[in-house]
């Protein structure tokens, strides 16, 4: 018996320790005949008696395998094929597009958007409104690093302006003035609006939104102006003046006529002087191919009477 003292299964205390296998299942060594019985030691030492008996439970060594957390429920209808994974959501409202949760979560990307619900479109142009849209997966880590690019940014260009807001790609880098697109704008709201821009300018500045401008994304912003562009002068043709001389009209009539008069027949200088309360003396001046006489007047000709 390896246990002596336990009598019965009634008998264990709590606490004790108890032999379960004697020699690890070798029999018994075979003890010198010098040796005294009485020097054998046994291979149990009896069990210390606990301080004060209890029910106490030992605690359970067996570590517990970890549960993997569930995926949080979408709040709204879904579109096809989002990830079964989704641990975030957002309600799709009206005017909603992929920039309001980029801007809104900082390191998602249209890319990982698309990933995440790829029934909106590679470029996010099928959203559904009041659909739950996911924004996040177990294990998915928000983008840390910034890629470099070649291309030069709106800070190294002297009198460029950043954006005040999201933008479609390629804008243009040295832009230096900006505007939102709102829900019915068309590229024609621009060029109505900066004179001078043309379509073609607002293309060149922004070519995402395509050569006919039917890409435009409400919210984004738009470039209207860039550093170096100027207004086209409009040139316009100055119409001929028109002469105020009617014709025909005597040889060395005075330049600065104001008035004139169509001789009839019957008409006189004297009588003309009097009609216009100009002296004869003058009227002689002002029209010297009538002579002195006022022989030289023919008819039908024009006679000037200048007002004072």
């Amino acid at each position: 018996m390896q246990n002596p003292k336990v009598s019965d299964c009634n008998a264990l205390i709590v606490g004790g320790e108890y032999c379960l296998e004697k020699n690890y299942g070798q029999p018994d060594p075979i003890t010198s005949s010098a040796s005294s019985s009485s020097s054998k030691i046994s291979s149990t030492t009896a069990p210390t008696q606990p301080s004060s008996s209890s029910s106490s439970i030992v605690p359970s060594t067996v570590t517990p395998t970890p549960i993997k957390p569930a995926e949080t429920p979408a709040p709204a209808p879904t579109q096809e094929g989002v990830a079964a994974n989704c641990n975030r959501w957002d309600v799709i409202k009206s005017g909603d597009n992929c920039g309001i949760y980029t801007t809104k979560y900082p390191g998602l990307t249209l890319t990982d958007l698309v990933k995440f619900n790829p029934a909106i479109g590679a470029q996010c142009t099928n959203l559904w409104v009041e659909y739950a849209l996911c924004t996040s997966v177990q294990g998915w880590k928000p983008a840390t690093t910034v890629t470099t690019s070649t291309r030069p940014t709106s800070t190294s260009i002297a009198g460029a302006v950043p954006a005040p807001g999201p933008t479609q790609a390629g804008a243009a880098a040295n832009c230096n003035r900006w505007d939102i697109v709102k829900s019915g704008n068309t590229c024609e709201t621009f060029t109505k609006k900066y004179s001078g821009v043309t379509l073609s300018n607002l293309v060149s500045w922004n070519p995402a939104i395509g050569i006919q401008c039917t890409s435009l994304w409400l919210d984004y912003y738009i470039c209207t102006g860039v550093v170096g562009f100027t207004v086209p002068a409009t040139t316009t043709t100055k119409p001929a003046p028109t002469s105020s001389v009617p014709s025909p009209v005597q040889p060395g009539i005075n330049a600065n006529c104001k008035r004139f008069h169509k001789v009839v027949s019957g008409d006189g200088c004297y009588d003309l002087a009097t009609k216009y309360r100009i002296t004869l003396n003058n009227f002689y001046s002002w029209n010297p191919s009538v002579k002195n006489d006022c022989s030289g007047k023919p008819p039908n000709h024009i006679l000037w009477l200048p007002l004072y």
